[in-house]
């Protein structure tokens, strides 16, 4: 769903699921474009030169003066994003005065519009990841959505540029950790059928699990186990679109041992049941 709460600034808020790769291309120029993905796997290419992966609690930040062709790949499977836009007059009478505390990019962005491409990605906060949730849900309507959906862009904005400002300077985290958190996200997407916990994973990259359940929230803005449960319940929803599983086994599939449990997070993930899941999927 597309809001502009006024002509210099825009909010699109989408979920949809694919059952192949789509390919969508991306306008504009002389602005400043943020995705914030909630689910599903992306890639952008910008020109032939730029290449960005965007993979699900992670934010893609677009600078570009120019008018180069800029396509968003998406992979198959259940999408959310929001999708924010805004040109310099609008970030120039919210963040008017002394730009100094604003990110390098950003304050280059003000002092001349026509600056080179940039792109780059960072792991989402709790604060963004709920900040986009709740422009996801919202059933604001009139006068009280426009200052609403102001209010969550402009919240959503000082939280990038205060990620983008902290990435300027070297990262806290020692490559040897980064790296330990790196591998158990990859453990999860391929191995989140099997009854992995946090203390398993912990110990599998030489860690306790009170530090990894700290370092993993802190880097990429969700607790291990919220991870691991977006991740399968994701491929649940993909799953339920074939005739050929039936809930149970589609349970199991995804790692959970009992029917009931998953009946449950599913409903409180997507407010539905599996059941009513798989009507909407085929309709």
């Amino acid at each position: 769903m597309m809001y502009r709460p006024e002509d210099h600034v825009f909010a699109l808020s989408e979920r949809y699921e694919l059952n192949r790769e789509g390919a969508l291309r991306v306008n504009g120029h002389d602005c400043l474009k943020i995705q914030f993905r909630l689910e599903g796997h992306a890639s952008f290419r910008f020109g032939s030169k730029h290449l960005l992966e965007l993979a699900p609690y992670e934010a893609a930040i677009v600078l570009d003066g120019s008018d180069v062709e800029k396509d968003c790949l998406v992979q198959p499977g259940v999408t959310s994003t929001i999708m924010l836009g805004c040109d310099a007059e609008f970030l120039s009478r919210y963040f008017e005065g002394d730009c100094r505390d604003l990110p390098r990019q950003i304050r280059q962005f003000l002092a001349d519009k026509s600056m080179n491409f940039y792109c780059g990605s960072l792991p989402m906060t709790p604060s963004m990841v709920a900040a986009s949730r709740a422009l996801l849900v919202s059933t604001h309507t009139g006068v009280i959505r426009r200052a609403y959906f102001q209010a969550k862009i402009v919240e959503l904005l000082c939280d990038m540029f205060q990620s983008l400002g902290a990435s300027e300077t070297p990262d806290t985290l020692p490559s040897r950790v980064i790296a330990q958190l790196e591998s158990v996200r990859e453990r999860i997407h391929q191995q989140f059928a099997q009854p992995l916990t946090v203390t398993e994973l912990a110990h599998a990259v030489g860690t306790n699990e009170s530090k990894l359940s700290r370092l993993f929230r802190e880097r990429y803005g969700v607790p291990v186990y919220e991870y691991l449960r977006n991740v399968r319940l994701n491929r649940a929803r993909e799953l339920l679109r074939s005739p050929n599983y039936t809930i149970t086994d589609i349970a199991l599939m995804v790692g959970y041992e009992h029917p009931a449990n998953f009946a449950t997070a599913f409903r409180k993930e997507f407010g539905i049941s599996p059941r009513q899941g798989r009507i909407v999927s085929v309709q």
